[in-house]
């Protein structure tokens, strides 16, 4: 079986500042400015870096031996490929939290030959999140650090933490110090090589790409509050489906993965927000494409007892970091290697139920002869995953009688085989009548296909069915042991108003699918949504071109963490946010990743129907996306599918949107 690694791996990105001097010399001694008492009692120290094609406009041209001295080993720089500059004026200013300058500049020094710089701190100024290190070009161009420890270093790196925290509109006095050092420590450890030929703009919107949701969700959670944890508390569900792709810098072909899997955890409270997750055991299903060629599918149960740390947040977010590390398949001669993430769960109004959209990304490197480490020298290609996983608490004592009343049920299904690729999107209701029986009424639902013969799409329905038996757990933990006569895994929540369903079914070396059911209960009159804002998470597969000729193509999408839906009224609605497209054309070359530089912002129409049932159309450009499902009882959460491509004619993408409501 080949079986995707979740792990994420920031790519290597280009970055560079374009700044010109704004004075000279070569002295680092402060100089205080604003008349306040000069005694001091702490200093700040650092290195000022910048790419190699801006050097030349820092140098002191009246001097060869400071020439000489003007660049450092690029190992030493945070982004590699980055040089020490002397003559560079830095000012220490204090802010607000929108980043403007409060006051007169509080000291300034230059940098010496060799890019270093150190200012002595008055009496009365403390290391701060609003005290910032800056150098500013003739160009107004700047470059920042947060004074946050008295080692700092100023270079793209630093400049784009200060910024992320800006746009937060956090308090930036009151942050806790050694978070933000922390999270620019983790920064600086990502890959990174300078372009020369990029200006500080285009350096920082790559950052952005590449780092910018790592870091505004570690920004997040620095900045807000922790919640109460007892509310959280207790035994989970977890259930998720996912899609994956896999390329080979080998010329060896490319991987399209589907998966599916059903988890048990345990919450257990903590001080100060945090939150001790105990995964207790796995159960799973995955189904793979290789070079449009050969199929595997493999299911798995395994016990886990694996216990991490998270903290929740009193937005109702709960964060969950992974560290940098490293893995090791010593059986198959193969490394994956990937650095820190931030998994951030939204939680449903004030219920135990999480919705998480995951965005991982690996290299994969061959093993070093020994096969006891990663061959840095030697990496063979790279993986992502995005999974949209939802995380329910069990209830206790639940009967037939908890389970009654309408559903909205939504699904999303792949199926793979040789030279074919399918996705499948449905939508219906469903009343149980709190006696173990099930009404299930008609389906209409859209089919999206890649084949030798091309890409087809047509729409399906199914008729309606009465009177089909559901078989809960006896021991009234919400598990659902069947539906009509069949064998399911699922599970209903502890307030009896969401239900999750996963389903597998395939043969190895033959063909393969995995699909995943969700429901919310439905609300009994038109819900009134005007001015309720929700964080929108998407999940969607696009499907072109032919199998057999090499012209096909395979593209995952997915929202990133901040991308929201504003209902501005009953019928209209705004979607805020950014998105990631990776893609892979005929299965066959290199995977390519395309993530939103800027925030885009479009409008939709919307139609609610007194049972909660939801349309949303957003038209943009010449193409049209629609999501069709149903709100929840409060209209807390919506779940939809999606379906997107040239407007008035077929789809080329299907998929899931959840939307969560938040007041942030």
């Amino acid at each position: 079986m080949e079986q995707f690694k979740k792990i994420l791996l920031v790519p290597a990105i280009a970055s560079v500042l374009t700044l010109t001097a704004c004075g000279g010399g070569s002295s680092s001694s402060s100089d205080i400015t604003d008349g306040d008492d000069t005694g001091s009692t702490a200093s700040v120290s650092g290195i000022v870096e910048v790419p190699a094609a801006s050097a030349s406009a820092f140098a002191d041209q009246g001097s060869l031996a400071s020439i000489a001295n003007f660049f450092i080993s690029p190992a030493a720089a945070a982004i590699l490929g980055l040089e020490a500059v002397e003559g560079a004026r830095v000012e220490l200013i204090r802010i607000d939290n929108d980043g403007n300058q409060v006051g007169d500049v509080i000291a300034s020094t230059y940098t010496s030959t060799d890019g270093n710089y150190e200012l002595d701190l008055p009496t009365g100024v403390d290391l701060s999140g609003d005290l910032i290190v800056r150098i500013t070009g003739t160009n107004n161009a700047t470059m920042s650090a947060m004074v946050v420890e008295q080692a700092i270093d100023i270079n793209p790196a630093t400049d784009f933490v200060a910024r992320k925290f800006i746009e937060s509109d956090a308090d930036l006095g009151s942050l806790e110090l050694s978070e933000v050092v922390e999270l620019r420590g983790q920064v600086e450890e990502f890959d990174l090589t300078a372009d020369p030929s990029a200006d500080i703009e285009a350096m920082l919107a790559i950052l952005d790409s590449e780092l910018g949701e790592f870091v505004e969700s570690s920004v997040t959670k620095i900045s807000t509050e922790e919640g109460d944890t007892n509310t959280i508390a207790g035994n989970y569900y977890s259930s998720a489906f996912s899609y994956d792709l896999h390329d080979s810098d080998l010329g060896q072909g490319a991987t399209l993965g589907v998966e599916i899997w059903l988890n048990d955890f345990a919450f257990a409270t903590g001080a100060d927000g945090q939150v001790d997750i105990t995964l207790g055991s796995e159960e799973g299903a995955d189904a793979g494409l290789h070079n449009h060629s050969y199929v595997w599918f493999d299911t798995w149960i395994e016990e886990m007892n694996e216990t991490f740390p998270g903290t929740y947040l009193a937005n109702g977010v709960l964060t969950i970091e992974s560290k940098f590390s490293e893995e090791l398949d010593t059986d198959d001669g193969y490394g994956w290697r990937w650095l820190p993430v931030m998994l951030n769960l939204q939680q449903v109004g004030d219920k135990g139920l999480f919705v998480l959209l995951s965005q991982e990304a690996s290299a994969r490197y061959a093993l070093t002869e020994d096969n006891t480490g990663i061959d840095p020298d030697a990496k063979e290609g790279d993986e992502i995953s995005r999974a949209l996983e939802i995380f329910a608490r069990q209830p206790s004592g639940m009967t037939d009688a908890d389970l009654a009343g309408d559903f909205g049920r939504v699904y999303i299904e792949s199926y793979l085989n040789s030279g074919n690729i399918e996705v499948l999107t449905e939508t219906n209701t469903l009343t149980f009548d709190g006696a173990g029986k099930l009404d299930v009424d008609a389906l209409s639902g859209h089919r999206l296909s890649i084949s030798p013969s091309g890409a087809a799409y047509e729409t399906v329905s199914e008729v309606a069915e009465t009177g089909l038996p559901v078989v809960l757990s006896e021991s009234g933990d919400g598990d659902i042991v069947s539906i009509g006569g069949e064998n399911q895994d699922g599970f209903v929540n502890d307030t009896f108003d969401f239900i999750s369903i996963v389903s597998a079914e395939g043969t190895n070396g033959t063909d393969g699918m995995v699909g995943q059911t969700l429901m919310v209960k439905l609300p009994a009159s038109t819900p009134q949504v005007s001015g309720k804002r929700y964080r929108l998470m998407s999940l969607s597969l696009g499907l072109a071109g032919n199998t057999s000729d090499g012209s096909s193509e395979v593209e995952i999408s997915n929202s990133q963490f901040n991308t929201y839906l504003s209902m501005e009224s009953q019928t209209e609605a705004t979607v805020e946010g950014r998105f990631t497209n990776a893609s892979i054309n005929g299965l066959a070359g290199d995977m390519e990743i395309d993530k939103s530089a800027d925030t885009e912002t479009l409008s939709g129409a919307v139609s609610i129907g007194s049972n909660g049932a939801l349309t949303i159309t957003v038209p943009e450009g010449e193409e049209t996306t629609i999501m069709e499902g149903f709100f929840n009882q409060d209209a807390s959460m919506a779940l939809l599918t999606n379906r997107y491509g040239l407007t008035g004619g077929d789809p080329s993408e299907l998929g899931l949107v959840v939307l969560i409501e938040v007041t942030d």
